[in-house]
């Protein structure tokens, strides 16, 4: 709510409020689905997934003191070479069928004590070679939807969360919210979204 004098000549009018964006969510795999790339595709994108993801970007790795966005990308980082002393098998590429025709690549970015990412690219199958990075802040996907979660904390009384959603060309944002201070309540205090979206099902219906 806005307060404004009346009687000020030079008095400022508020904004009209943006109308929230409507996203037509496309067709999407579910894990119930179990689907899974052809052993030869699979193969194909592993051998050469570190040639058309620039994992020497200074976005992912960064540069002299700046950190990098996913620098568990680069095997030749420190912050690589000392996760695999530890968990090498969680530092490879995975790959998630998002429907026939695109996939998603999916690699650790960093892992802290109770909090980690995960990157997350589109992959065209017929011209995978310039895979389209979404985000490097996700912690899971599925059905056409990429989600994050952080908590600020180890008690989890305060929490940052973004959905991204599936269109049938890519994965636009959706929604983004966070949970405000730490007030020592489980979960967050309140709910505070900073974007918001109208999600419209591959049936026509309102998620």
């Amino acid at each position: 709510m806005a307060l404004i004098s009346k009687r000020r000549s030079n008095r400022q009018i508020p904004k009209a409020a943006l109308p929230i964006p409507t996203i037509n969510k496309a067709f999407a795999y579910s894990a119930k689905d179990n689907k899974t790339l052809a052993l030869s595709k699979l193969k194909y994108f592993q051998q050469n997934i570190n040639n058309w993801v620039d994992i020497d970007s200074k976005q992912l790795i960064g540069s002299g003191n700046t950190i990098g966005d996913c620098e568990l990308v680069n095997p030749k980082t420190e912050a690589y070479q000392r996760m695999s002393e530890y968990g090498s098998a969680m530092l490879g590429w995975d790959f998630i069928p998002v429907d026939k025709a695109h996939t998603l690549a999916t690699h650790l970015c960093w892992s802290g004590p109770y909090n980690s990412s995960t990157g997350y690219w589109l992959i065209n199958n017929d011209k995978p070679s310039n895979p389209m990075l979404i985000t490097t802040a996700g912690n899971e996907y599925d059905a056409g939807e990429i989600r994050a979660a952080n908590k600020d904390r180890g008690i989890g009384d305060c929490w940052n969360s973004a959905t991204w959603t599936w269109n049938g060309k890519t994965f636009v944002k959706s929604a983004e919210a966070s949970t405000g201070l730490c007030r020592g309540f489980a979960g967050g205090a309140w709910d505070l979204p900073t974007y918001v979206s109208k999600v419209i099902d591959s049936n026509g219906k309102a998620q």
